[in-house]
């Protein structure tokens, strides 16, 4: 049953539906249900007392008080010195089925009695708008100081180098063996042409020696 909703209902009816289901304190309904909780742990404002504090603890709001003499800084979320926390209560005077504004804008009280008052809860990404009395968008709503929530980025992990060595894998180069062949001499042709002998054979034959009849034949000397 999403009270928040009905709540908003102009119709009496369903919001004294509401308010007798929420009988809670005014600080007893102040934390959101346990599964939208954040992981980091939730501290709220006390409603009414500045020496005190809420944290939510599974969805359940518990009430703590600060040290003596100490009032709770809501901007560092922490028990400090009075003039530093600056705590300004605001102060419990509502009719019954009156809506009042929260300090966080997504959030908004319904008053029960002068004492008593509840909060009840916005849809997400809408917050209270004091003046129409409705949960609207938050750019419509006018609430001063709200500040978006921090986004929980988680730490990036290093993925760790394997231990494992594995031994490098050596290519042998490829043997490139080179057949040198003797080298081929051409000797060139000869271009010159010797002229061709020639052998004359004679044929003439000489002629018998011719005797000489004129001379004397005699004796010899």
């Amino acid at each position: 049953l999403n009270c928040s909703i009905m709540a908003l209902s102009p119709k009496l009816i369903l919001l004294s539906f509401c308010v007798k289901i929420l009988t809670a304190s005014a600080w007893e309904s102040a934390c959101p249900p346990w599964w939208e909780q954040p992981l980091q742990p939730t501290f709220l404002p006390h409603p009414t007392d500045c020496s005190k504090y809420l944290t939510c603890v599974s969805g359940e709001t518990v009430a703590k008080s600060c040290p003596n003499g100490l009032h709770w800084n809501n901007l560092r979320k922490i028990c400090d010195l009075p003039w530093v926390a600056s705590c300004n209560p605001r102060p419990v005077d509502c009719s019954f089925g009156q809506l009042l504004p929260h300090e966080d804008c997504d959030k908004y009280y319904l008053c029960l009695d002068n004492s008593r008052k509840v909060v009840l809860y916005c849809p997400q990404f809408l917050h209270f708008n004091e003046r129409s009395k409705k949960c609207v968008y938050w750019w419509y709503a006018g609430c001063g100081g709200w500040t978006p929530p921090p986004l929980t980025t988680l730490a990036p992990t290093t993925a760790q180098p394997p231990t494992t060595t594995q031994r490098p894998t050596t290519v042998a180069p490829a043997s490139t063996t080179l057949t040198t062949s003797a080298p081929t001499t051409t000797w060139p042709e000869s271009t010159t042409s010797e002229a061709p002998v020639e052998i004359s054979m004679s044929t003439t034959v000489d002629p018998p020696p011719t005797e000489d009849h004129s001379r004397t034949t005699g004796p010899p000397v």
